[in-house]
């Protein structure tokens, strides 16, 4: 295995605002107005603050674990810089990695929806935008909008001709779909759409480059309305289309002229030299949450400008150390992820995503031994029916939905294909023929060529996965909730993260009960107020459910409100850690004491997207946290 790269140098001689938060303050008005921490601080919390910080450790390359691994997933050597696709796969792989999508379930079904949606939308009669992206816009009747009006930004043209770009969430719409068409062309090695395609894509990111120059030079002005610092990519992605700027190259370079190219290089190193994604300019720790690994598209978009001007030669230990922190800290050493299902899907698939790039080029950090542990702890979550998944905060109870993406890896996993089992219990079944018929009909009830249906082309490669069906002494296939072929006790406990699960069976009425404390919080994410939470199944019904999937207040959980008060109330503030938990696992018993004193004590202010300005949060004292 390749050593480390070299971590220590994260910013390289590139000036760095966002790295010093106090600095970062007294540069912008709007932050000097307001209250200083210190403020609400006593003089020994002052003094925690002032001290050095914590040398927070990561796990050395020799606690890897790639056996197992499927090199094949790895595929030909990267090509040469200037060559395209390079991230995922190189030139000669698309052959045969377009007859494995096509021999298995998943990707069968993404070739057919790819299919739809490109040739009846992105490229089909109803959309005279691209028609007239692809001719390069050169009476200038397209323009691009005001890209500040949103999270994900304004990627709507502007002009006279009809547009048909299927709408998508947390997504800008057109460089996704010209990503996507791209992948399409270059998996069905249609040329001719191929070309139309690029040029499509460069003259849309050429339209935006005034805004992406804009938007650097605004990042310069910290007073500047809506102002982020240029040198921090959450501010930029919006405005350059995420990291679809980079997959569009990747996967319609080679079809572009070596100007085009040049055009889409410049671009891409104006949206991504000299910036760092999420918590990539704080402590190690931090580096825990979704948002950490969601912000990972920085590195894909830039590394398909890898050795090219102007590509950021530091972005790659940056992507290195970001992926250890959060296989470190998101995951615990047991293998329960931080942040719930229903919200750990993105960071989790573009952190696996990235860190395929750099096992790609001789960093493989997919053995870390947390992720190793990530579906045991999940099966161990999964309600003995198989009719869902208990964990806490936002839609909590979601499947886990990226064991696909493991199983690619891990092929022989049996924790992964019993997850992807779960998943997908259709493909056993799965006829090509017949579910093309059903598209085609408009049949189908999971797919509309007029919502967002596409899985984001980044995970692409684990699409030729497929699980096996598990049989008993007979050879029968066992029914998809069977979990007893995987011999795992049935208690299960994770102090560091604070969670207990045990069962009186595998069978699916055997009853079933989970507590959680989360004292493993230091960050913020889409944690709910409720620490110390319940949930009850038996008979395969649920007894006692883990309340909302989306309100945070603890009156819409399973936790103790002491005379009616839980441990929050408001939206606007996330939840406090918990202190500890402790287990004792014995044959006939399974027993969990928690303390939950902080989190009924406390509420954090939280994340930049909630307000914790409301009357109600006002009317809390403020103090730091020193927990720990």
């Amino acid at each position: 295995m390749a050593t480390d790269l070299d971590c220590k140098h994260m910013m390289g001689d590139t000036e760095c605002t966002i790295s010093d938060p106090e600095g970062l303050r007294l540069r912008v008005d709007r932050l000097t107005s307001q209250w200083h921490w210190t403020e609400f601080a006593s003089a020994e919390q002052i003094n925690i603050f002032d001290g050095p910080e914590k040398d927070w450790e990561l796990l050395p390359n020799e606690y890897l674990n790639i056996s197992g691994f499927d090199d094949h997933v790895l595929r030909g050597p990267v090509p040469p810089p200037g060559i395209f696709p390079r991230l995922f796969f190189s030139p000669e792989d698309v052959p045969n990695f377009r007859k494995e999508l096509q021999s298995s379930p998943a990707g069968s079904q993404y070739l057919i929806h790819l299919e739809k949606i490109v040739l009846e939308k992105t490229m089909g009669p109803g959309n005279e935008q691209f028609r007239e992206l692809a001719r390069g816009n050169p009476d200038g009747a397209l323009y691009c909008l005001d890209p500040y009006s949103g999270p994900n930004g304004n990627h709507a043209l502007g002009g006279d001709m009809k547009s048909d770009w299927p709408r998508i969430s947390h997504v800008p719409a057109i460089p996704f779909h010209l990503s996507s068409a791209a992948l399409y062309c270059l998996l069905t090695e249609d040329d001719a759409r191929g070309e139309s395609v690029a040029n499509a894509i460069v003259t849309y990111f050429k339209m935006r480059e005034p805004l992406i120059d804009h938007q650097n030079e605004r990042g310069r002005d910290p007073n500047a309305d809506n102002a982020w610092p240029s040198d921090l990519w959450r501010g930029m992605a919006p405005v350059c289309g995420h990291a679809h700027l980079g997959l569009a190259l990747d996967f319609a370079g080679k079809w572009m002229t070596p100007l085009q190219i040049a055009d889409m290089t410049r671009i891409i190193a104006k949206s991504t030299s000299g910036k760092r994604a999420y918590g990539q300019n704080g402590s190690r720790r931090w580096r825990d949450t979704n948002w950490v690994g969601w912000d990972l598209e920085h590195n894909i978009c830039a590394t398909a400008i890898e050795g090219l001007e102007g590509f950021d030669e530091n972005l790659p230990s940056s992507a290195y150390e970001t992926l250890q922190c959060y296989f470190a800290f998101g995951i615990s050493g047991v293998g329960t992820i931080l942040e719930t299902n229903g919200k750990n899907g993105a960071g989790l698939m573009i952190a696996l995503s990235m860190a395929l790039i750099l096992a790609r080029r001789g960093h493989n950090l997919l053995g870390h031994p947390h992720l190793r542990q990530l579906c045991i702890s999940q099966v161990h979550h999964v309600k003995p029916a198989g009719n869902g998944a208990v964990n806490n905060g936002t839609y909590g109870c979601s499947m886990f939905g990226q064991s696909g993406m493991i199983l690619a890896l891990y092929p022989e996993d049996p924790h992964a294909n019993f997850l992807y089992r779960l998943e997908r219990p259709d493909d056993v079944a799965y006829n090509e023929a017949a579910y093309r018929k059903s598209i085609e009909e408009g049949r189908h009830p999971g797919f509309s060529v007029h919502s967002y249906k596409l899985p984001w082309p980044e995970t692409v490669w684990s699409f030729h996965s497929r699980w096996k069906p598990s049989v008993d002494e007979s050879g029968k296939p066992k029914d998809i909730w069977d979990r007893s072929g995987l011999h795992l006790p049935l208690d299960f406990a994770d102090e560091q993260h604070g969670v207990l699960t045990s069962r009186s069976g595998d069978d699916p009425d055997a009853l079933f009960v989970m507590t959680e404390a989360r004292c493993d919080k230091v960050s913020l994410g889409h944690e709910h107020h409720d620490s110390g939470h319940f949930y009850i199944s038996a008979f395969g019904l649920d007894w006692a459910d883990e309340g909302s999937g989306v309100l945070r207040s603890s009156q819409y959980h399973s936790v103790v409100l002491i005379d009616g008060v839980g441990q929050g109330s408001t939206q606007d503030c996330s939840p406090a850690r918990a202190d500890w938990m402790k287990t004792l696992l014995r044959p006939n018993a399974a027993y969990a004491l928690m303390n939950l004193k902080h989190a009924y004590d406390y509420v954090w202010t939280s994340p930049m997207h909630y307000s914790w300005n409301s009357a109600e949060a006002q009317a809390y004292s403020w103090e730091p946290e020193t927990h720990p």
